[in-house]
């Protein structure tokens, strides 16, 4: 059984200009991807805003098995996916990542 956990910290501000449709669509990305890799454990969305550069925090964490340093270049390049996860994953092409990756960036994060 799977323990999900949306967790924020208290200091957020009301409202924060930005693109709202695009870190919807990465944070659903980055949660599907943490669910799909969890077996059992927990999936976390931390969120924290700093002040001093106007700047949102989110964080995705899971107990999965885990991705190796060397490994993170792969999966944020198209069709991206490790031939250890084959069996636990059959679906998607590995582009979630990589577009993830490169919305991320296209919006100074």
């Amino acid at each position: 059984m799977q323990y999900y956990q949306h967790l924020v910290e208290e200091d957020l501000p009301e409202e924060i200009i930005g693109d709202e449709l695009r870190l919807k669509q990465v944070l659903i990305n980055l949660v599907k991807n943490a669910i799909k890799f969890t077996r059992s454990g927990y999936v976390r969305i931390l969120a924290a805003y700093d002040p001093h550069v106007s700047l949102l925090r989110v964080q995705v964490c899971d107990s999965g098995k885990g991705i190796a340093p060397e490994e993170i270049p792969q999966l944020c390049h198209k069709f991206g996916k490790l031939f250890r996860t084959a069996e636990m994953n059959h679906d998607g092409i590995g582009l979630g990542l990589m577009i993830s990756k490169a919305l991320i960036e296209k919006n100074e994060g």
